[in-house]
């Protein structure tokens, strides 16, 4: 490699390649519109989200949403400090107080709570380490870790950047409790403590447990619609049957022999010859014209496959004919399209494209309908049905499908033998058909409800610590007050009411901020999918239970052991 050159010395160079390899001088129309660009290394991965990357990449879309997860819970924990730390208030407001009078400056108490708020978040970074480095084995089980190649390696570097975001988390979290418990006057607090009131009202403690559970209940509400959209993939019915198959990967592997030999096995049904996994992820395409006059070139996907295709996945024939073994060498100008082709094409109906031509762009060959197929969803479904058509090449057959009777293992043992005869010296692989249409759902739905479980319940463990600091101190603010109730008669029902109002109103606030907004960013994505769930009155009512059910157990603690005290332990220095 040469020193010294730079990008504008390089990139004419790509534009020699791409004449000379993509550029069709006969026919314009078709020439190829395939571009090269320069990509640094250090932006491979994490990087842009490109088609064929080298190797497992890290999209950056990725390393932003576990950033926006892992900053909304810091969030909120932040919040739960800033809370905890405002309600606690009281209890050391006469310490605050000696100290001033004694001396001590605003600014060397403001550093003190700063120092403590400081040194909090850096025990929490030496627990979460730790924690880290007993859940990386499980981390690195998840589909998408293994398909990245992940192995979460720790070095100097990210231990110090570790070490300066807990120091930031700390310093936010403690910068408004401090400037609060420092701001307190000598002369009131000693004065008397208990006549203090701080934001005893529907103030700040009570905002931030209002947006700690209103980021609670979204999450909850996600983790239910992403659930959701998960079975929608795995039980969707995608027009073929996916029952009782397996893949094999030919690895060069005459697929007629291989058939041949199979075929020997009693449960072994049929096999057919596929350039690649249906509606796995993976797609072919072309271009095709019906004449070249025409203006555009229309985009269809395509598989290559031989004539026990449609046998092999019972997909119906709409007209005409499928291929045959004594079609032989003319399959190559033969043909088959789906219905979404039929009307990509302008045909009246796939009756009357039965016996048409249409061009290829590639070489501008001409390719005659034999037949058209049914409606199927060949691709993800997070995409819209296209149109598709249905070619014989044998150069890209990489595939066997094979149906079969039975368990999965004992045709397993019977492909394993069939291969054994066919190809002694080589290892054989063969997957499950129906896992892998469904693997990549799994790798991105499966592992995304995991993951929003699990910050799920974080969040809403955070909230409910927050609820709990603040349920606590108001039931021992108020102890007396519940004493005199209990003297006068008051039942413990109304008690209950008593405490746990202000925490309901709370709550309410809370679902109506979080409902709208899980709908909102939810239907975002949703919208982005061909076939989609949504976001309704039943999953909406399972997640506001679900915070319910937490919030009442974290209240009722508290509420029911305050009405079950003795009145003379309050009452006797009265």
């Amino acid at each position: 490699m040469e020193k010294d050159k730079t990008q504008e010395d390089i990139e004419p160079q790509l534009k020699v390649v791409e004449q000379k390899h993509f550029a069709v001088l006969t026919n314009p129309d078709t020439q190829q519109k395939i571009n090269y660009h320069l990509q640094a290394l250090t932006e491979i991965t994490p990087g842009a989200f490109i088609n064929n990357p080298i190797g497992p990449f890290l999209p950056w879309v990725f390393v932003y949403f576990f950033v926006g997860l892992a900053g909304i819970v810091m969030l909120t924990s932040c919040f739960n400090f800033t809370n905890l730390s405002i309600a606690r208030s009281l209890t050391r407001a006469r310490e605050i107080g000696v100290r001033k009078v004694t001396g001590a400056m605003r600014w060397q108490i403001f550093t003190q709570f700063i120092s403590e708020s400081v040194l909090v978040a850096l025990i929490a970074l030496i627990v979460a380490v730790l924690l880290l480095i007993a859940l990386r084995p499980l981390m690195l089980e998840l589909s998408f870790a293994r398909l990245m190649q992940w192995d979460l390696e720790a070095n100097y570097f990210v231990y110090v950047v570790f070490v300066v975001f807990a120091i930031v988390v700390g310093i936010l979290a403690g910068v408004f409790p401090a400037i609060v418990l420092s701001g307190f006057q000598p002369v009131k607090v000693l004065k008397g403590v208990k006549s203090m009131k701080l934001f005893s009202n529907i103030g700040l403690r009570k905002s931030l447990l209002v947006t700690q559970f209103t980021f609670s209940l979204v999450f909850i509400l996600s983790v239910i619609v992403v659930y959701n959209q998960l079975q929608l993939f795995l039980r969707a019915d995608h027009g073929f049957n996916m029952d009782k198959k397996m893949v094999v990967a030919l690895s060069n592997t005459s697929p007629d022999v291989l058939k041949t030999e199979l075929l020997k096995h009693a449960n072994i049904e049929n096999a057919t010859a596929v350039s690649h996994v249906l509606a796995a992820g993976s797609s072919y395409g072309e271009g095709y014209k019906r004449s070249l006059e025409d203006k555009d070139w229309v985009s269809v996907y395509y598989y290559s496959t031989d004539e026990d295709y449609l046998k092999n996945l019972k997909i119906p024939l709409v007209a005409g004919r499928f291929y045959q073994e004594s079609d032989g060498d003319s399959k190559k100008n033969l043909i088959v399209l789906n219905e979404m082709a039929v009307e990509a094409f302008h045909f009246a109906s796939p009756l009357e494209a039965i016996g048409q031509e249409i061009i290829l762009k590639q070489d501008s060959s001409r390719k005659q309908v034999i037949g058209v197929v049914k409606d199927y969803n060949h691709q993800m479904l997070v995409e819209k049905l296209e149109p598709l058509a249905l070619i014989a090449n044998p150069k890209e057959y990489n595939l066997l499908q094979v149906q079969y009777t039975g368990s999965f293992e004992d045709a397993g043992k019977s492909v394993e033998a069939a291969w054994a005869t066919v190809n002694p010296t080589l290892k054989i692989d063969y997957k499950d058909f129906y896992a892998e249409v469904h693997k990549i759902y799994d790798i991105f739905f499966g592992d995304l409800v995991s993951i929003l479980g699990l910050i799920s319940f974080l969040a809403i463990l955070i909230s409910c610590l927050g609820l709990l600091g603040m349920a606590t101190y108001t039931t021992e603010t108020r102890i007396k007050e519940i004493s005199i109730r209990k003297v006068l008669g008051s039942s413990n029902g109304s008690l209950v009411y008593l405490l746990s109002k202000g925490f309901v109103s709370i709550l309410l606030i809370a679902i109506v901020l979080a409902v709208p907004a899980a709908y909102f960013i939810n239907s975002l994505w949703l919208e982005q999918l061909a076939y989609h769930v949504s976001v309704d009155a039943t999953t909406i009512l399972i997640g506001v239970i679900a915070l319910l059910v937490f919030s009442v157990i974290t209240i009722g603690s508290q509420t029911w052991r305050a009405v079950y005290v003795n009145p003379v332990d309050n009452l006797k220095g009265e």
